[in-house]
């Protein structure tokens, strides 16, 4: 069975992009200004005021857009090294892969380089991050697709059948609903109350 694996709070403890942005914030890769201002967008979308698509939009603005995609992807190679064991919820990655093998797939709505990056640390080649596109310079450019909840189901679609969902959150639930497998893990209470009425499995602890 084909496994679409969400990241942030999912495979991970935490959301990553916000842990590599305080990152860059403290090795001064982003000003002062930046970094509060990112902060901001940051507790907007957190309480429901952005979208996704926003969320991206003002923050490759602010931090991304011109940067260096291989000095970021690097400098993020080195981040996760450090707190990968921390990072990452071993035992639900090592359950999916003695369950159902190696065909995992990450979705995640945080940029694509961070996401590949993660993906080849844990030896999952499949990934899909949100698209932050560069120039023939190799300097983020513009964005592209955003790994919207919808978005991830239109894709996932065009896979062949059966496919399992492991996912925190709510955003995910047009995923979710065409899975033959959905199951929930740790999931935000949005989520947690759709999953108890659909009956689907709901994983409220891993390590």
């Amino acid at each position: 069975m084909f496994v679409v694996l969400d990241v942030d709070h999912t495979l991970l403890k935490e959301n990553i992009s916000f842990l590599f942005g305080k990152e860059l914030f403290r090795d001064k890769q982003i000003s002062f200004f930046q970094g509060v201002s990112a902060g901001l967008v940051w507790i907007f979308f957190r309480l429901g005021i952005l979208s996704q698509e926003k969320l991206h939009s003002l923050l490759f603005r602010l931090i991304f857009r011109g940067k260096d995609k291989a000095f970021l992807q690097e400098h993020f190679r080195r981040f996760f090294a450090l707190h990968q064991d921390s990072l990452v919820r071993h035992v639900l990655l090592e359950k999916i892969r003695a369950t159902f093998g190696t065909h995992i797939a990450l979705f995640s709505s945080s940029p694509d380089f961070i996401i590949e990056e993660v993906g080849k640390a844990l030896g999952i080649e499949e990934t899909h991050g949100s698209q932050y596109l560069v120039n023939r310079f190799g300097h983020f450019s513009s964005l592209g697709m955003i790994m919207t909840g919808v978005n991830k189901a239109a894709l996932v679609r065009l896979r062949q059948r059966p496919f399992a969902v492991y996912t925190d959150s709510a955003d995910d639930i047009p995923l979710l609903e065409i899975a033959d497998l959905p199951v929930a893990v740790c999931p935000d209470r949005q989520l947690f109350s759709f999953a108890q009425k659909k009956g689907w499995d709901i994983i409220s602890s891993s390590n």
